[in-house]
């Protein structure tokens, strides 16, 4: 019985990460910045944790490979880039950049692709354990 419940500990700590992570986006579209990074600071510790206590239980399994990446990705990447677009839409431009002032934001969602791009990366990394 304690190790059926023991190798769902990872994953649950994952799922935590995760959470915050989303709560974390919701404080940036509130433009709650010190909330946001206070909910992508817990992340981070929920991600430490799940990684500990999945070597220390041995606990290892694909499908909680690919929920800490999706996890990680969202917390780490969506929720920063997030905070920046939000703070790109409430800045004064000056003149010059006045044209691309509506698009530039935008460009802070190459913080989530490229986050993706390189949990991805990881996780087909046969040197990578």
């Amino acid at each position: 019985m304690a190790n059926r419940i023991t190798r769902h500990i990872p994953n649950t700590l994952t799922c935590l990460n995760l959470f915050s992570g989303c709560i974390a986006c919701v404080m940036a579209f509130e433009a709650r910045y010190e909330a946001a990074l206070g909910f992508i600071i817990l992340s981070a510790a929920f991600d430490f944790f799940d990684g500990m206590m999945a070597r220390v239980l041995n606990a290892h399994s694909a499908i909680g490979k690919d929920l800490d990446s999706l996890a990680d990705d969202i917390s780490f990447g969506v929720a920063p880039s997030l905070i920046v677009f939000s703070l790109f839409k409430e800045m004064n431009y000056p003149e010059a950049m006045a044209s691309m002032a509506s698009y530039f934001p935008y460009l802070a969602f190459l913080l989530a692709v490229f986050s993706a791009l390189r949990l991805a990366k990881f996780n087909n990394d046969t040197r990578q354990t």
